[in-house]
Order: C-alpha cells, then sequence, then structure tokens
C-alpha cells in the first residue's frame, strides 16, 4: 500500500459516514488476498471468471486504499467482493488441483474447507456491518 494512501486511510479511523472503518476495511482485504492466494494453490479457481474479478477487486483496493474512504465506494467495492466470493464458492472454487494420493487429497480439502470458513467468516462480517450502517442512516418507523 503506497505510504501516502496508508496515512490517509489512517487519518480518517472510523466514521459513521462510512459502513466499514477504512483501516478494518483494508485489514479484511488484505485478509481475503492471502487466503485466495493460498486457494489459488490448491484449487483450478484461476480460471474462474468470478474468481478473477475478485481479484482485481482486491488488488485495486490494495493499490487504492484512500477510495475506501467513501461509503458508496465501500458498498460497490463490498457488492462486488461478496457477489464474487459467492459464486466462486458456489462451484467450490474451481475444485482442487490432482494431488498424489489420496491422504493429499484429503489434506488439501481439509485445508480448502477451513479457508472457506475463514472466508464465509470476513464475509458474514462484511454484511452484517454494512446492514447496521444501513440501519443506521434509515429513517426510523
Amino acid at each position: 500500500m503506497p505510504a501516502d494512501q496508508t496515512r490517509l486511510v489512517e487519518s480518517v479511523r472510523s466514521s459513521p459516514a462510512t459502513p466499514i472503518p477504512p483501516l478494518d476495511l483494508v485489514r479484511q482485504i488484505k485478509e481475503l488476498r492471502a487466503l485466495l492466494d493460498e486457494i489459488f494453490g490448491l484449487t483450478e479457481a484461476r480460471g474462474l471468471w468470478a474468481v478473477r474479478t475478485l481479484s482485481h477487486h482486491l488488488d485495486l483496493a490494495l493499490n487504492s486504499p484512500a477510495s475506501l474512504i467513501s461509503a458508496q465506494n465501500q458498498v460497490d467495492f463490498v457488492d462486488a467482493v461478496l457477489d464474487a466470493i459467492w459464486e466462486a464458492a458456489d462451484v467450490g472454487f474451481g475444485g482442487l488441483r490432482p494431488a498424489p494420493n489420496l491422504a493429499e487429497a484429503g489434506h488439501r480439502q481439509q485445508r480448502l474447507d477451513s479457508l472457506s470458513d475463514r472466508i464465509e467468516g470476513i464475509t458474514d462480517q462484511l454484511c452484517e456491518q454494512l446492514e447496521s450502517w444501513h440501519r443506521r442512516r434509515s429513517p426510523r418507523n
């Protein structure tokens, strides 16, 4: 992340104007990037349009984190990322790469399940943060 953009994101901190505190969102994006990179090693995910889209969105956000200061940019980014994650998860991230034996195949599947669970946890958190933000902004009935 460029240093000047890091300082800008850090200066914003938590704000009710954004669904997610920008630094928290950057941390989640970095974790998603690391999880996706590990999934690439286990699966045929690189061939999936949804995964390429997800990878592209993550890279753009990491290269320009100051764009995450805007509430609308956050909403658009999170919506796009969630759609891509759900689409990729629906097809098992493209399936496991061939393994030399059954034990290795089992180990890879367990690791993929663990990575998928963590991604699901992040998506749940992102959804909750967006929903909470929308509720706070909605007129009371």
